[in-house]
């Protein structure tokens, strides 16, 4: 069920773009009153589905932990034969779908793959499908993949019904080389480490494209270091196949600020990216106003990472501060 509009003009998330709204001389009653229906509905009506897909002991349940306040999710397990054994948290709009390890037997394979196939074959009640992206987490220190791309490549990719909504995180970054060059003050890779995070991905994503033809979506990255966490944010979110959904998604982050605080040189243009796309979100559903230009002003500010992060932690509407 939808949250009334009296229910989300009172939420933290709301308050402040309404306020800006509210505020403005340029609209009468009336305009104000759609201008806030319409970002209302962009927060409230766009459910977003997100299915957690690796080999056992890769990280999913870290990776989780790290990106939203799971404390506030709701848990349980489907009952029905396509979702039995799949783990369920529920946040508001966002379903996180975690779905058992990969690589234990080749029976348990067979049945995961099962589930997983047909979790990505379901549509949601307006009939597009249900999952919007799938998060494959990989284990970094490991030297076998063969698993994780018999996952992708054979039952992740041939199902997915957004090709282009797969994100592959390779996770672990600390031990990937059984702990050499990770400086654990900074709590960042080193030079060698880098080199060799980046030829893991490159690997990857050269595999993936030679076996099914796509330009893979590969990250790496520490769950439990908090390192690069805000760069796979900045994958989930600019590979949804909905950009109205962002909003939805960033509004559920992990308010802990150290999470996003410490990552590589590429996050703050990714996250620019990111920005940009917000800014058309909201503006669009004030389109034809000129209060338009001032909410994109404020979605505008240089992508100054501390900025962002503030809005994120803030859920979002920090940025109207």
């Amino acid at each position: 069920m939808n949250t009334s509009y009296s229910n989300t003009r009172n939420s933290n998330k709301f308050a402040s773009i309404a306020e800006i709204i509210e505020s403005s001389s340029e609209l009468d009653a009336s305009a104000k009153e759609q201008y806030i229906r319409n970002v209302e509905k962009i927060l409230t009506d766009n459910k977003v589905n997100i299915m957690l897909a690796g080999a056992t002991g890769a990280g999913k349940s870290s990776t989780i932990n790290a990106l939203f306040n799971i404390q506030q999710a709701k848990v349980g397990y489907g009952t029905d034969p396509e979702t039995y054994e799949i783990q369920k948290f529920t946040l508001n709009n966002i379903t996180l779908w975690d779905t058992p390890g990969f690589g234990d037997s080749p029976d348990q394979d067979r049945k995961t793959a099962v589930m997983i196939r047909n979790l990505l074959r379901r549509s949601n009640d307006a009939g597009k499908p249900l999952i919007d992206l799938v998060l494959v987490v990989v284990d970094g220190s490991s030297r076998d993949m063969m698993s994780t791309f018999e996952l992708v490549t054979k039952v992740i990719e041939p199902n997915a019904r957004y090709r282009d909504s797969i994100v592959i995180g390779i996770n672990q970054t600390d031990v990937a080389m059984k702990g050499r060059h990770w400086d654990r003050e900074k709590r960042k890779p080193e030079t060698q480490l880098v080199e060799f995070m980046n030829e893991k991905v490159r690997s990857v994503k050269e595999r993936i494209s030679s076996s099914c033809g796509i330009d893979a979506n590969v990250m790496y990255y520490s769950a439990t270091e908090k390192y690069n966490v805000l760069k796979l944010l900045c994958f989930i979110l600019d590979n949804l196949p909905e950009e109205e959904k962002i909003l939805n998604v960033v509004e559920q982050m992990n308010p802990e600020m150290e999470i996003w605080e410490n990552h590589d040189d590429e996050t703050e243009d990714m996250m620019s990216t990111v920005a940009g796309k917000i800014k058309g979100v909201v503006t669009g559903a004030v389109k034809g106003a000129a209060i338009g230009s001032k909410i994109a002003t404020k979605f505008g500010v240089p992508p100054v990472i501390g900025t962002i992060l503030g809005g994120i932690a803030g859920g979002l509407f920090g940025l109207f501060s």
